[in-house]
């Protein structure tokens, strides 16, 4: 199995992959949301006069660009899964495809808005009277069933992609070597911490309304953090791919990529 072009660039130009692209895209996106013109605004999330703003968001720029990330995660799992010869690594990468799936499925909502957009039933779209699209689905609290699971992925970060990297490159069992991620992700971690603090606090400021628009982003601004999180398991996923196709062309004692 060949490794890929993606992988190889990062590789090479590890400030670029890890830094100056996620930054850029989410910048960009930051911006055209956050400026109060609300044709860049709809690009970003849209919002329609038929129904509910928030029901359309997956439809932008921002939702299209998650869903493009987690078919990556996907991709470079299943090639992990399929490339490497030890048990270990084939469960975490099944683990991970299966995780990426399901994130996949949340941020299309299960197909649920394409369904009755198509069937009419625009009405039917509102969160409050889901009885399809649970993971999404509005409680009373004004989160959604997605929060906790957001919370597990943030929670899951820290020790996987910044502790470990710190305490475990160099450690003497190879399989490890191999599963701890770059070092290089311990920046996009924190980049994106920055990047969530500056969409909350423009978000509060009213940066995002637009005449009665209140955003197809309003009260969660937070798929920007998710945008770059699953950029995060793209870099890690494809950097896996890599280690394995290199260890099985030859292997190797020290810390890898």
């Amino acid at each position: 199995m060949r490794s890929s072009v993606f992988a190889r660039w990062v590789t090479s130009r590890k400030f670029d992959s890890h830094v100056v692209l996620p930054g850029l895209i989410s910048l960009v996106l930051i911006g055209m949301y956050f400026s109060g013109f609300l044709d860049l605004q709809n690009i970003v999330a849209p919002s329609v006069a038929a129904g509910p703003g928030f029901d359309w968001r997956e439809y932008g720029a921002l939702g299209l660009l998650q869903s493009v990330f987690l078919l990556c995660v996907i991709f470079y799992s299943l090639r992990c899964f399929m490339a490497s010869p030890e048990k270990k690594i084939k469960m975490i990468s099944l683990l991970i495809l299966m995780l990426a799936i399901f994130a996949l499925f949340k941020e299309m909502e299960q197909g649920v808005y394409t369904l009755k957009y198509f069937t009419s039933q625009l009405d039917a779209q509102s969160s409050t009277g889901w009885s399809w699209g649970w993971l999404n689905w509005a409680g009373l609290s004004g989160g959604d069933n997605a929060d906790p699971f957001r919370l597990v992925a943030i929670l899951a970060i820290i020790p996987g992609f910044v502790l470990a990297p710190v305490f475990f490159s160099g450690h003497r069992n190879p399989t490890i070597r191999l599963l701890v991620p770059s070092k290089w992700l311990i920046y996009t971690v924190i980049l994106t911490v920055l990047l969530t603090w500056l969409v909350l606090s423009l978000e509060d400021a009213g940066h995002a309304i637009n005449n009665i628009s209140l955003g197809g982003l309003h009260q969660d601004v937070l798929e920007f953090a998710d945008l770059n999180i699953y950029y995060m398991f793209v870099l890690y996923t494809a950097l896996l791919h890599e280690r394995i196709i290199i260890r099985r062309k030859a292997p190797v004692r020290g810390p890898i990529l």
